[in-house]
Formats: C-alpha cells, structure tokens, sequence
C-alpha cells in the first residue's frame, strides 16, 4: 500500500543536508502519512556524525517491519 515504509536519518553535524533541512521534510512527510492512516511506515532518526550512514536505528526499523 501507499506510501511505503521509509527511514529517513540525519547526522547531526551534515553540511550538505543539514539537520534542519531533514527535519523539515521529514515534518511534511508525516503529515502525508498521517494523513493515509500509515504514519508508523515513516522512521526518523538523528546521529551524531556527517553525512554518513549510520544505521542503527534504521536497522531496528528494519528489524520491526520486516
């Protein structure tokens, strides 16, 4: 169904997308999902690093959707 599950993360000290910016669309997209009922599709999550993969949130996101 739509929309699909999506993670987004953000490192906290990123200049190309900064935090801020994430935070931003990651608001827009929960409206979006909220409004189709799924809003426990969408995952978020803030890191300390760059702009890095860190993923541990994302695979405990994993972890619970799959």
């Amino acid at each position: 169904g739509a929309p699909r599950r999506v993670f987004v993360e953000s490192g906290r000290t990123a200049r190309i997308v900064p935090t801020a910016g994430s935070q931003a669309a990651v608001a827009q997209a929960r409206s979006i999902y909220g409004a189709f009922g799924v809003s426990e599709r969408l995952g978020y999550a803030v890191h300390e690093g760059a702009h890095e993969f860190n993923g541990v949130a994302a695979f405990a996101a994993l972890e619970r959707w799959l």
